[in-house]
C-alpha cells in the first residue's frame, strides 16, 4: 500500500502567488536570473539564491538560504497552513491540462521498493540534496509521481473543480495554475485510503531528489515530517513524455553528407527529410548538423536477443551508431555528448550547435510513459535522459516544512 499524507504547508499569499512561485532555478539563463532578482523582490529565487550565495558554499549556505526563507515568512510573503491538508494541483498549456495531487509520500515506501525507479542516480548528489534539505529545514521542489489511473480520484477531482480555487494565475510561459486547499478529516481520510489502495507509484521526474529524501528519512520513525518527500501525483495516463536531442562533437565529421556517406557502409537504411523543422519522429532516429540538413534513419538492425531495455530507441541509438562511430563508451559522463529537452524548436538547436561547435544532433521518438513503467517493473533502469517528462511544477508554489529532524 502507498502512505500518502496531508501536512500543514507553507505557501504564497494569494495576491503574492503569482510572484513567488519560480522555475526550477537551473532553466534560468544567467542573465535571466540577474533580471528576476533584480525586477521582482518576492521571487522564491531570492531563497534558493540568496545575496551572499556566490560566496558561500555547503552548510553555510544551505543555513542562508534557511534564513531568508524564515524572512520571507516573517514578511507575511509566505503562510502557514492552520491545519493539515492536501492540495489539487492544475496546469493547462497549449490546451492541455494536468491535474494531480500535492502531498508527502513516505519514503519508507521508496525503501521497500514501492516507489519505483527507472533511471540511475550519482551518489554525490544524493547526499548533497539530503544535506541541503536537512540544513534547510524545507522540500519546496516536489517529485514528480504517476500513479495508474483512479476513476474514484478522478471523480473526486472533478468535484472539487467546481469550488473556487485558492490561486488561479497565468505565468509569463503562458501556463495556467490553480490550486485547491482540501481540509476536513473526511475527505483526507478518503485520499488517503484511496492511495493506500494502490500498490506502487513511479517517479516521472526527480529521481535524486527522492533518494536524498529517503536518505534523510533513514532511522526516523514513520510519523516524522523527514520520513516524508514532497510529491506531486498524477494518474499516467495524464503524462506526457518528450525526447531529449543528443548532441555529438566529433570533428572528424564535418556535415549529415559525412555522416551518410558512414551509414551507407553499415545496415541502417536512410532517406533525406526536406523540412525537418516539421518532421514527426516515429521510428529509427532523425540526425541532422549544425546547418539544418538532415536525413532519417527508418530502421534500426534487429538483434534476435533483445528485450524491452534493448530496443528503447535511445538504447538502439546508442548501440549503433552513438558508441560504433561516435566513440562514446559512456552516455552519461562523456563531455563529447550533450543533451537539450526537445522543447526546444529545431532551429533553436541547430543555432545552439553552431555556437557551441557541436557537429551532429540526433532526435529519437518518444518513449511512452507505459513503456517506462514495465521498465521500472522489470527492475531495469534507462539510458540517461531517455524521456523529457511533463508537466514541471514551480518551486515555492507549496513548501514542505521539514520540522524534528533530530528526532
Amino acid at each position: 500500500m502507498i502512505h500518502f499524507f496531508p501536512f500543514r504547508g507553507i505557501r504564497p499569499t494569494r495576491d503574492k502567488v503569482h510572484l513567488t512561485a519560480s522555475r526550477s532555478y537551473v532553466t534560468y539563463t544567467p542573465g535571466e536570473l540577474r533580471e528576476k532578482l533584480a525586477t521582482n523582490p518576492f521571487s522564491f529565487l531570492h531563497i534558493i539564491h540568496p545575496p551572499t550565495a556566490n560566496k558561500l558554499k555547503g552548510t553555510e549556505r544551505y543555513l542562508e538560504v534557511r534564513h531568508v526563507f524564515q524572512q520571507f515568512q516573517d514578511k507575511g510573503i509566505f503562510i502557514r497552513e492552520d491545519q493539515e491538508a492536501f492540495y489539487l494541483y492544475e496546469q493547462t498549456y497549449q490546451g492541455k491540462t494536468y491535474r494531480g495531487w500535492i502531498g508527502a509520500v513516505s519514503t519508507k515506501d521508496y525503501d521497500a521498493g514501492h516507489i519505483k525507479v527507472h533511471e540511475n542516480t550519482l551518489t554525490q548528489r544524493e547526499e548533497m540534496f539530503r544535506e541541503y534539505l536537512e540544513v534547510t529545514g524545507f522540500n519546496a521542489e516536489p517529485v514528480l509521481l504517476a500513479h495508474r489511473d483512479d476513476v474514484y480520484l478522478e471523480d473526486f477531482a472533478r468535484a472539487i473543480t467546481r469550488e473556487r480555487a485558492e490561486y488561479e494565475f497565468t505565468t509569463t510561459d503562458r501556463i495556467l495554475h490553480k490550486l485547491w486547499v482540501i481540509t476536513g478529516g473526511s475527505n483526507l481520510e478518503y485520499i488517503r485510503n484511496i492511495f493506500a489502495k494502490h500498490q506502487d507509484l513511479y517517479i516521472a521526474d526527480g529521481h535524486h531528489r527522492s533518494a536524498s529524501s529517503a536518505l534523510l528519512g533513514r532511522g526516523k520513525p514513520a510519523n516524522n515530517p523527514a520520513a516524508g518527500c514532497l510529491a506531486f501525483l498524477l494518474p499516467q495516463s495524464a503524462l506526457s513524455s518528450k525526447p531529449f536531442y543528443r548532441l555529438l562533437k566529433i570533428p572528424t565529421i564535418e556535415s549529415i553528407e559525412d555522416f551518410s556517406r558512414i551509414i551507407n557502409t553499415k545496415d541502417l537504411p536512410f532517406q533525406k527529410i526536406d523540412d525537418p523543422d516539421n518532421f514527426e519522429v516515429r521510428t529509427g532516429v532523425l540526425a541532422f548538423d549544425s546547418s539544418g540538413a538532415a536525413v532519417h534513419i527508418t530502421k534500426w538492425p534487429e538483434r534476435e536477443n533483445d528485450g524491452i531495455l534493448e530496443k528503447l530507441p535511445t538504447s538502439r541509438l546508442y548501440q549503433n551508431i552513438l558508441k560504433p562511430i561516435g566513440g562514446i563508451n559512456d552516455d552519461r559522463n562523456d563531455k563529447r555528448l550533450h543533451y537539450e529537452p526537445s522543447t526546444h524548436s529545431f532551429s533553436e538547436i541547430c543555432a545552439y550547435m553552431r555556437k557551441k561547435k557541436i557537429q551532429l544532433g540526433f532526435l529519437p521518438p518518444a518513449i511512452s510513459f507505459e513503456t517506462v513503467m514495465k521498465i521500472a517493473d522489470a527492475g531495469l533502469t534507462m539510458p540517461p535522459k531517455s524521456t523529457y517528462i511533463e508537466p514541471k511544477l514551480r518551486s515555492g508554489l507549496i513548501v514542505y516544512p521539514l520540522e524534528h529532524l533530530k528526532g
